[in-house]
């Protein structure tokens, strides 16, 4: 007696298998995809906070360094040479060179030469500020013209300071602005970056602080402007307003490119430009200190 065993064995067939595994991956690629975008905008976002945080604390510093100052600020104490006869800088722009210089030079944008602000220096008649941009600081994104430094440096007697993003310097006779002009005239020598630049200043007790090193997201300046200041004829009070452009080393960053601010990186995942970000501030302050 042949006995029948009607037990069936299950599996999955080749077809099934294969099915259940290009099915597993792209579930594996959309979860690497989703952890993927959500670390783009998590690094986006610390970018952002971390230039809002420190844009803010530049306005403060400004702020308090031009609430210091003495009222006339530098009005009543510079004077031009114009047609032999001697005019006090009040006549031209309140002094506004006396305060305030910025230089520029040509660097390649995207294949493009453009001139493009470098460094400079703001003085308050308490602190002065000097500064390299981004533009100086990054010689890889931005080429300059026969492979030039444009990059400043600050010298104080024996000490050189080079590589600086932004110093805070004691500097209550705005000697360093005063280096930068022609003797006897009221212009700005070299306007044009004369390679290599350096700031002068011959008080060796003076404190010197770099302002940008702490942020996380290795933030510069890329343009600095002071305007022509206002003063008030009967208080003689002077009135400061300016701008300042903040913004991380990468993405190789173009203030002039029209909304498209920030470059993606050249391998298509846009590493770059998730730390690439930047913004514009504006700050206005009365000068209150005494004249000194």
């Amino acid at each position: 007696m042949i006995r029948k065993n009607n037990s069936t064995k299950k599996g999955f067939t080749l077809v099934e298998m294969a099915f259940s595994i290009v099915f597993i991956s792209f579930l594996l690629l959309a979860i690497a995809y989703l952890i993927f975008h959500v670390n783009e905008l998590f690094t986006k976002g610390i970018a952002i906070k971390d230039i809002s945080s420190t844009g803010r604390e530049l306005i403060d510093e400004f702020s308090r360094s031009i609430a210091l100052s003495s009222s006339p600020l530098a009005t009543s104490s510079c004077k031009y040479t114009s047609n032999s006869e001697v005019v006090e800088c009040r006549d031209k722009d309140h002094a506004r060179k006396f305060i305030y210089q910025e230089r520029k030079g040509d660097v390649d944008i995207k294949g493009v030469r453009t001139t493009v602000p470098v460094h400079g220096v703001f003085c308050t008649g308490y602190y002065s500020y000097v500064w390299n941009t981004g533009y100086a600081l990054n010689p890889t994104d931005y080429k300059p013209s026969e492979g030039k430094d444009l990059s400043a440096k600050l010298q104080i007697k024996t000490q050189e300071y080079s590589d600086f993003r932004l110093l805070k310097v004691m500097d209550t006779e705005k000697k360093i602005c005063k280096d930068g002009m022609n003797t006897g005239s009221y212009q700005i020598s070299n306007p044009t970056v004369a390679m290599p630049y350096t700031y002068n200043y011959d008080d060796t007790t003076a404190e010197v602080t770099e302002l940008l090193d702490g942020s996380e997201n290795n933030l510069v300046l890329y343009d600095l402007s002071i305007f022509k200041p206002a003063q008030q004829t009967l208080t003689q009070q002077t009135y400061f307003s300016g701008t300042f452009i903040l913004a991380t080393m990468q993405g190789s960053v173009n203030i002039k490119g029209n909304g498209e601010y920030c470059k993606d990186a050249p391998d298509g995942w846009g590493t770059d430009f998730n730390y690439c970000s930047l913004n514009k501030y504006n700050f206005a302050m009365r000068a209150t200190g005494q004249e000194r």
